[in-house]
């Protein structure tokens, strides 16, 4: 598609901006998603479609470390009957407000429970 365009005399801005988009849908399929857990050997393992879905709505990649928070709070969510409960900390910009509390609300309201958060606006 580049090719055509130089071939066929596009302006640099435009042929600029077609490499830029064709580079970004390329690090976008190529990147490792974390919503797939698998075993040893990488051949079977379990896909949590929740993730999947927030990934969609929110347009955005979860990260690992983002991915392994909130196993880690829905872990200590579970054992919440057993008095067991989790402090995380993360550094700043690492996706605390807009990723990490959005995903556990949408995971742990379920059934007859529902999640309230409150952020003050300047962390929106």
């Amino acid at each position: 598609l580049l090719r055509m365009l130089q071939k066929s005399g596009g302006d640099a801005a435009t042929a600029m901006e077609v490499e830029l988009q064709a580079t970004c849908v390329a690090t976008s399929v190529a990147a490792a998603r974390h919503f797939i857990n698998l075993d040893s050997t990488k051949t079977r393992g379990g896909l949590d479609p929740r993730l999947l879905v927030f990934e969609f709505l929110h347009n955005v990649l979860l990260r690992l470390s983002q991915v392994q928070l909130v196993e880690r709070f829905m872990a200590a969510a579970r054992n919440h009957k057993s008095g067991g409960s989790g402090v995380q900390q993360m550094i700043m910009g690492a996706g605390k407000t807009t990723v990490v509390a959005p995903l556990l609300a949408l995971i742990l309201g379920e059934d007859l429970e529902i999640v309230v958060q409150v952020v003050p606006p300047a962390l929106l």
